[in-house]
């Protein structure tokens, strides 16, 4: 009795101070994924959000592969080959990946993504030979090519397939098609170009001026040359302030300013990707005017207005 008390109170505890934790979080503005982040700490959850973002039902199918083959080699017997495949090339490595990094694009996530499916795909044909050894007598294997159209239809997901081979206008920021309105806006060599997606743009227009990014999301991307802090990809000069973006439309007043945004990282505005002050300018400055809107209804390019007198 006084065993099952201590468990209790332990358990009522801890619930306890899970809730406090998750009411005090929650408060502040957020996904579930940062409030669930902020509660794990480090290393981060983000790559397995990500890996995930691929076919959610393949990650969940990986992850029973994996249980299945912890607790096959917990009780002393052997796990399946795709079981520790799920373990050592995609969970191991994404575990890893979040020691050094909070929040990271897909892309930084596809090397597991082989590892992911090949292991999906094992556990499915494994659990349908044994329903079918089981239950069905071997009768069910008749069944066989509905359960891989099945299978191949949660893990593939058709509708993705033909959005990724037919990309509607949504699908995709809009960068070649900012980058085609500045073309056609015969830029000189003294007119300012600050871009936003600074890879982006360089390719398409061969130089930006200056690259527009908040000092949190810039400090991995960045080095200093001459004094100067630069993006170590393309070189470019960084803004990443508000007071910044204020002293280059100051200095660069009489000269034509262009600001090229983005439509990617669009889940809360770009708030996160500009600070605060970045996007107070690019939201409710009247220094700047929208010029253009890309056909994914969120890239845009602002241009900086006259100077009175001008």
């Amino acid at each position: 009795m006084a065993a099952f008390a201590a468990l209790s109170f332990s358990v009522l505890s801890s619930a306890a101070l899970g809730l406090i934790q998750v009411t005090f979080l929650a408060s502040r503005p957020g996904s579930i994924v940062k409030l669930v982040g902020a509660l794990v700490g480090e290393p981060s959850v983000w790559p397995y959000v990500r890996v995930a973002q691929f076919s959610l039902c393949a990650a969940l199918l990986a992850f029973c592969a994996t249980l299945w083959g912890l607790w096959r080699i917990a009780n002393r017997q052997r796990a399946a080959d795709y079981a520790l495949l799920a373990l050592l090339g995609l969970w191991i490595p994404l575990f890893v990946i979040g020691l050094f990094t909070w929040n990271m694009p897909s892309r930084y996530a596809a090397a597991s993504l082989l590892p992911m499916l090949v292991s999906a795909f094992a556990l499915a044909q494994h659990a349908f030979d044994w329903l079918a050894q089981r239950f069905g007598n071997g009768s069910l294997r008749s069944w066989s090519p509905v359960a891989v159209l099945l299978t191949l239809t949660l893990i593939v997901e058709p509708t993705q397939v033909y959005a990724r081979i037919q990309p509607g206008p949504l699908m995709f920021p809009d960068h070649k098609g900012a980058a085609r309105f500045i073309r056609g806006q015969d830029i000189k060599p003294g007119d300012i170009l600050i871009a936003e997606d600074v890879l982006e743009q360089t390719y398409y227009l061969g130089r930006v001026d200056y690259w527009l990014i908040s000092r949190k999301q810039a400090q991995l991307y960045v080095q200093r040359v001459d004094g100067v802090i630069r993006d170590f990809y393309t070189s470019t000069p960084v803004i990443d302030s508000g007071e910044q973006l204020e002293q280059v439309l100051d200095t660069g007043a009489g000269r034509r300013i262009f600001i090229i945004g983005s439509g990617e990282n669009q889940q809360d505005g770009r708030r996160e990707q500009r600070g605060a002050g970045i996007f107070k300018i690019l939201t409710t400055s009247d220094r700047l005017e929208e010029v253009y809107l890309g056909n994914d209804g969120k890239t845009k390019v602002w241009r900086a207005r006259p100077a009175s007198g001008d």
